[in-house]
């Protein structure tokens, strides 16, 4: 039984993640220093330029992750493309961003059933003596 759903479905959320974090480091990150540079208070939104900052890079690395672990998802359940998927979609929550929520959820939800029906198969073949 192949995982391409699960695939397809992390590619998607990888590929999301990166646009956003494009759009939060490279856009919005200059429109922010541009509107700073004419204020009087230039040092706090220097600082919160950095945050903004930050903020794109850690999405960054979460797209790059979540591309990885589409790229080497196997046909045996493990716990950590569920952790990792749920931890982004914790966090896609905390920050708002709903298409990024819905994405890691359906992933949780997809990988948390093909992972028990797997499961399930391969008991069913090991009490009947069926060797695959």
């Amino acid at each position: 039984m192949q995982r391409r759903l699960e695939r397809r479905l992390l590619v998607a959320a990888a590929v999301w993640t990166g646009l956003l974090a494009l759009v939060t480091l490279f856009p919005y990150r200059m429109w922010f220093e541009q509107v700073a540079a004419g204020s009087a208070g230039e040092s706090l939104i220097a600082g919160a330029s950095a945050v903004v900052g930050v903020y794109g890079l850690v999405l960054l690395l979460v797209a790059l992750v979540t591309g990885w672990l589409a790229w080497r998802i196997g046909t045996r359940p493990g716990a950590a493309v569920l952790w990792w998927a749920g931890a982004c979609a914790v966090g896609a929550l905390l920050t708002r961003d709903v298409v990024g929520c819905l994405l890691f959820s359906v992933v949780c939800a997809v990988y948390a059933a093909r992972s028990r029906a797997l499961r399930k198969a391969g008991s069913f073949h090991r009490t009947q003596g069926i060797h695959r």
